[in-house]
């Protein structure tokens, strides 16, 4: 589990909450084969970068990283937006 938020003030606020992310990730997963994720995030002040996201890589050994991006922080994510990011992500590659 990756936890790369630059400058956090509330590092295990963050961390507790990319847990709950990671958890609802993998209880997502259907399949036999073993993926790598990786739970991160960006905070910007600035206009042009649009705030906060999470970002969601999900890496298999011999096939390109697939990359699912929910633009809001990872505090406030929620396991109803994982599902449906994890579930649009299903239903057009079909790799899991």
């Amino acid at each position: 589990m990756a936890l790369r938020y630059k400058h956090s003030k509330s590092a295990e606020p963050r961390a507790a909450a990319i847990a709950s992310v990671m958890r609802w990730v993998l209880a997502l997963l259907t399949d036999e084969r073993k993926t790598a994720i990786s739970i991160s995030g960006s905070e910007c002040g600035h206009a042009a970068c649009g705030g906060s996201e999470t970002i969601i890589l999900l890496m298999r050994e011999g096939e390109p990283a697939i990359r699912l991006k929910i633009e809001k922080p990872v505090e406030t994510v929620t396991q109803a937006e994982i599902a449906d990011a994890l579930g649009s992500l299903f239903t057009r590659t079909e790799l899991v």
